[in-house]
């Protein structure tokens, strides 16, 4: 009789973990999009937790008002690997995060309020990346022909650009050091991020109109470094902004927080040349509700005692 209740028990803890799998895997939605050759495929209103984007030789693939992938853990995968090219559109507040990337034949259009995060690298070396109308696009680097950022783009990678990068009336972040034939700046916004003292932005020519600027911030690594040497870093803005032509006038400045730490920034008078130092950690909005709690209840012992 124990023995039947036993065993009674382990069916029913097996079942119960079965169906918990199930349930899992019929929450996945993963799904598969496909745009044959030649031939444009349009998704709208689509949710799906992953699955596979496939787009054949000039094929291209739209996605309008769509949700794919999750930032926890949903990824999709993008299959383009045709030496006749393909383009991916991301239009209309679609949100996209990619996990794997096979193409290096691939045009890529973000507009209209949509997203865009790559886990990995992006690489279509002769091929063109637009971002506009209050989009974004994420990455550790990207690699492409041309790049163009515009109308209140936000962009974050390393860039290797073989022909042009404009950055318009937009904000991107150098993720370390980015290499770019021609840099065009109007009115656009330019944090390079510094992970090391070598980081940098090399363009063989920089076109700046007025209202252009490049601030020059650091990571929480490369300050945990600087703290555990000398405890300060001096940077000179000509080696970190690296160009034999710029035409224009750029406002060159250094950040002094990133959000983790908060830092002094010292500027030697000539524009060119700071110094960083005393950082600093920003306390957590907890800390301060600590130290306003102990302060009232304080002042409270203080009045009752009076």
């Amino acid at each position: 009789m124990k023995i039947n209740k036993l065993n009674n028990s382990i069916l029913k803890g097996a079942f119960l973990a079965l169906a918990s799998i199930l349930v899992s895997f019929s929450n996945l939605q993963a799904a598969y999009f496909f745009a044959p050759s030649d031939e444009t495929t349009t998704i709208n209103n689509d949710v799906s937790n992953s699955g596979i984007i496939r787009i054949n030789e000039r094929g291209i693939i739209v996605f309008q008002n769509s949700s794919l992938g999750t930032a926890e853990s949903g990824r999709y995968e993008i299959n383009c690997s045709s030496v006749g090219g393909c383009e991916l559109r991301a239009l209309s507040n679609t949100t996209m995060y990619i996990g794997f990337v096979n193409s290096l034949y691939m045009n890529m259009t973000i507009s209209g309020n949509s997203s865009i995060f790559f886990d990995n690298n992006v690489y279509s070396p002769d091929y063109v990346i637009t971002v506009v109308n209050n989009s974004t696009l994420k990455a550790p680097s990207v690699l492409a022909k041309n790049i163009y950022l515009m109308s209140n783009a936000q962009a974050e990678f390393a860039a290797n650009v073989s022909a042009t990068m404009s950055v318009n009336y937009s904000t991107w972040t150098s993720l370390g050091t980015s290499n770019i034939a021609t840099l065009n700046i109007d009115h656009g916004a330019i944090e390079l991020l510094m992970g090391s003292a070598t980081d940098a932005i090399y363009a063989d020519k920089i076109n700046a109109s007025a209202g252009s600027s490049i601030v020059h911030n650091f990571t929480n690594d490369f300050i945990d470094t600087i703290m555990s040497g000398d405890g300060y870093f001096d940077l000179n803005t000509e080696n970190t902004i690296v160009s034999s032509n710029i035409n224009g006038t750029i406002d060159m400045s250094v950040a002094n927080t990133n959000g983790t730490y908060v830092w002094t920034v010292t500027d030697h008078g000539d524009g060119v040349n700071f110094r960083v130092s005393d950082f600093a950690l920003i306390p957590e909005p907890s800390t301060y509700a600590v130290i306003f709690g102990a302060l009232a209840l304080g002042l409270a012992i203080y009045r009752r005692r009076k």
